[in-house]
């Protein structure tokens, strides 16, 4: 079966699983001392005007991209739970992106980056997918990433 009918078959699974089960209160998850799940705020945080939430883990000592450049990054990103939807460090090399084709909250935080910096980006919904949803990430999620940029190279 290929991804996006497993996907799918998952994602239905699981809307009949929660259609059956009792309705359970939503609390926050507790407080984890991954990058991924740290939220504290510190004098190494900032909030972009966009809501976007830059927090750096480690300073670079390069250059910043500018908002048309191609850069060369790794990254982990993950959901509120810790779920993780996506790991370029899965694979052993840096993933090249154009920052004109990433979603808004790259676009916002990768261009405040210098080369070697990590940061834990903080991406609200409407500088994230917005209101599609994406294989099984649901329309309207915050999303969190842990970025480090490696090198510019255009």
């Amino acid at each position: 079966m290929n991804r996006c009918l497993f996907a799918v078959a998952f994602v239905a699974a699981c809307q009949s699983a929660l259609a059956q089960a009792p309705a359970a209160p939503v609390t926050p998850p507790p407080a984890a001392s991954n990058e991924l799940s740290s939220s504290k705020k510190n004098a190494n945080e900032k909030t972009m005007p966009n809501g976007v939430i830059i927090e750096t883990l480690r300073e670079g000592s390069g250059e910043k991209p500018a908002p048309n450049a191609t850069v060369h990054i790794q990254y982990i990103g993950s959901l509120s739970d810790g779920t993780e939807f996506d790991r370029s460090y899965s694979r052993k090399k840096p993933a090249i992106y154009r920052m004109v084709d990433v979603i808004g909250c790259w676009q916002t935080a990768i261009p405040e980056m210098t080369v070697g910096s990590k940061a834990k980006i903080t991406c609200p919904p409407g500088s994230a997918n917005g209101r599609r949803p994406v294989d099984f990430i649901e329309a309207n999620t915050t999303l969190y990433f842990v970025i480090e940029l490696i090198a510019i190279v255009g």
